[in-house]
Order: C-alpha cells, then sequence, then structure tokens
C-alpha cells in the first residue's frame, strides 16, 4: 500500500506502462482521451488520493478533498469503483463500465480487472473476497464473500466465484464458478 512518496512514485511508475506504454500513446491519449489514457488518470488520481489520505497534515487534507473528487467524478463518468488501499501495485482496469470494488476487498499485485465485475461482500458486516498476486478477473465475473483466490489464478469470463480457489494457477469458470483446469 502507498504510505509514503517513494511509494507513490513506484506505484504511479508501475502502472502507467501498462495504460500508456509509449510518448505517443500519452499525447494521443490526451489529445483523444482514449479509453487507456482515461482510465489511467482515474488510477492515477486513486493512487494520489491513498498517498495524500495516509499522510498527516492540512495540506495532505487539501490534497486529499482535491484529488478525491476529480477520481470520484472520473469514476462514475467511467463506470468505475475501486476504493483506496484495496489494490497493490500494478493494478491493471482494462475497460470502462461497471467495475465495483469493495472497500474491504484485498487485491494483490499485478491484478487485470476486465470490466462488468463485482468483487464484495454478501451483505453489511461480511467478510469480503481477498486475491492473490497477478490474477486475471475475466469480462462479467462475480466474487462475493468471504473467499480467498490463490496466486496466478484466472477467472473466466462471466464466472460467479463463491467458494475460495487455493489452486495456484489455476482456471475457474462458471457459475458458481469450479475448476476447470490449470494455467
Amino acid at each position: 500500500m502507498i504510505r509514503t512518496k517513494q511509494d507513490l512514485k513506484e506505484f504511479l511508475a508501475a502502472e502507467k506502462p501498462l495504460y500508456l506504454p509509449t510518448k505517443l500513446d500519452v499525447l494521443s491519449g490526451f489529445f483523444l482521451r482514449s479509453r487507456g489514457y482515461m482510465i489511467w488518470k482515474y488510477v492515477e488520481n486513486l493512487r494520489k488520493s491513498e498517498y495524500h489520505l495516509a499522510s498527516k497534515g492540512l495540506y495532505h487534507d487539501i490534497c486529499y478533498a482535491f484529488l478525491h473528487r476529480k477520481w470520484h467524478i472520473l469514476g462514475r463518468k467511467l463506470g468505475l469503483e475501486v476504493p483506496p488501499f484495496t489494490c497493490e501495485k500494478g493494478l491493471l482496469i482494462y475497460h470502462c463500465g461497471r467495475v465495483a470494488v469493495n472497500a474491504d476487498t484485498r487485491i494483490g499485485e499485478n491484478c487485470v480487472i476486465a470490466g462488468s465485475t463485482c468483487v464484495g461482500n454478501t451483505g453489511p458486516n461480511t467478510p469480503s473476497p481477498k486475491l492473490g498476486k497477478n490474477v486475471y478477473l475475466g469480462w462479467n465475473t462475480v466474487l462475493v464473500g468471504g473467499i480467498e483466490i490463490a496466486d496466478n489464478v484466472k477467472v473466466g469470463a462471466g464466472a460467479v466465484v463463491i467458494e475460495s480457489v487455493t489452486t495456484p494457477g489455476a482456471f475457474v469458470a462458471g457459475v458458481p464458478a469450479t475448476i476447470k483446469g490449470m494455467v
């Protein structure tokens, strides 16, 4: 999680190339407001908000209020709802569209989330999922409850995961999701 200015720089340096690999992508994205550019701006504001939220002082409080507003407005336009301190470094969101992550969820490094995805709990005061490193969530996936997903797991499009997947490198799909093979 982001606690220091150095952490913030590391997170941004690791994530920007995922959305905008070249300087030409940055330039054209800025002028054309491409999907990758807009999602990057959302993630960038999320990360900066995390830094200022974790820091103490009036300056950080003011910066957080400003960045939180920008991040929230952009999230509403794009259909993204990822609360602070839920995702480790390397978050890649492929599509705009309804992506909802519960505030209690913990997502490991290098997670990929496709559009129309829900990662949450089953109601008030119930646990949320914990995802390992290098997890891929396909289009229209749902992960609910106090489940745990091991490292390197791929969740197929349209899957509903309601039980823990403890096998690293598994491919799960279906409703309810079951292990279909290994990656």
